[in-house]
């Protein structure tokens, strides 16, 4: 299941997966000089939004765009896209995704699909 380490933007993100490749590195004796840590598969996992958190603390980043919070899943699909050159993206988990059900039409959730398949 999902770390419970926080993510609270995009750069953290990158930095969190910084920190897995050089744990991985300091452990690669033990897999026979492989790092462990699947670079070229990485997945980042974030959680839904919740409909009774009037704060913005569940399925938030710590990021503000056009003086609103930024929900995990809508960053996380948009931070997929970005380029990077030391580890691979590949996808993204999210968790309580039944979540938006409680949203207007699903609208958390459309905006990531559209994110990442966007209609051409």
């Amino acid at each position: 299941m999902c770390e419970r380490n926080l993510s609270t933007g995009e750069g953290d993100l990158d930095v969190k997966i910084q920190l897995a490749e050089e744990a991985g590195k300091e452990v690669m004796h033990q897999y026979k000089g492989a790092n462990p840590v699947p670079l070229d598969n990485m997945i980042v996992c974030v959680q839904m939004p919740k409909a009774d958190d009037k704060n913005k603390t569940i399925g938030y980043w710590g990021t503000v765009e056009s003086g609103n919070k930024v929900s995990a899943a809508v960053g996380a699909a948009s931070w997929l896209w970005k380029p990077v050159t030391t580890y691979t993206r590949r996808g993204l988990l999210i968790m309580n995704v039944e979540s938006d059900y409680y949203s207007t039409n699903y609208s958390f959730l459309k905006n990531v699909i559209n994110i990442m398949n966007p209609n051409k």
